[in-house]
């Protein structure tokens, strides 16, 4: 990337936010799990929990930066978030 070609440093700025983003909302939902496995009123739902955390963790390891996988990603988190906020499960 060249310092003087405006648009690929947008881009990159660009790619950076959004892989902050992701970090950011998958954390969100990791304390949420959490809380929710804590919560559980058995072992089962617990266990569930447990599992989704699991995968989280892998899936978001798993992204590579500067990848559209990085948007993907952060859209599947945000709804599973948002999903998780509003009650639903």
């Amino acid at each position: 990337m060249s310092s003087n070609d405006p648009e690929a440093i947008v881009q990159q700025v660009a790619e950076i936010a959004d892989y902050e983003a992701l970090r950011e909302i998958a954390n969100q939902l990791a304390g949420l799990l959490v809380a929710r496995q804590r919560a559980a009123s058995s072992d089962d739902e617990a266990q569930a929990w447990r599992l989704e955390h699991r995968m989280l963790r892998a899936r978001l390891d798993s992204v590579q930066r500067n990848t559209p996988a990085v948007a993907e990603a952060l859209e599947q988190l945000s709804n599973r978030l948002a999903q998780l906020r509003g009650g639903a499960t």
